[in-house]
């Protein structure tokens, strides 16, 4: 399983990037954020259906030959049905550590 600070390499349906995990945590580390957003016990609460044991936000360089910008994303690893990554929409991610 990944871990805050680890590279990864991240391959979904637009290709792949390589990425730093800026934070993981399981659901029941979430921390609170302002308003608008919703408490997170609401948040644990879908994740916990969704079979979520983890979450990610993972940052990468768009374009090679600018590595200060970053984009930023969030994922996360569920267990059911099918165990594995998935992006906030729900599509199939795989996310693997790399040196």
């Amino acid at each position: 399983m990944i871990r805050t600070g680890d590279r990864v390499r991240v391959t979904g349906l637009r290709g792949t990037v390589h990425g730093t995990v800026e934070v993981a945590h399981p659901p029941s580390q979430l921390p609170e954020l302002p308003a608008p957003s919703p408490p997170a016990a609401v948040a644990r609460e879908i994740l916990d259906e969704w079979g979520t044991d983890l979450v990610a936000l993972i940052s990468y360089p768009p374009d090679i030959h600018n590595p200060t910008h970053l984009l930023l994303f969030a994922a996360m690893h569920v267990t059911h049905p099918e165990p594995g990554w998935r992006d906030l929409q729900g599509q199939v991610l795989e996310i693997e550590a790399v040196q």
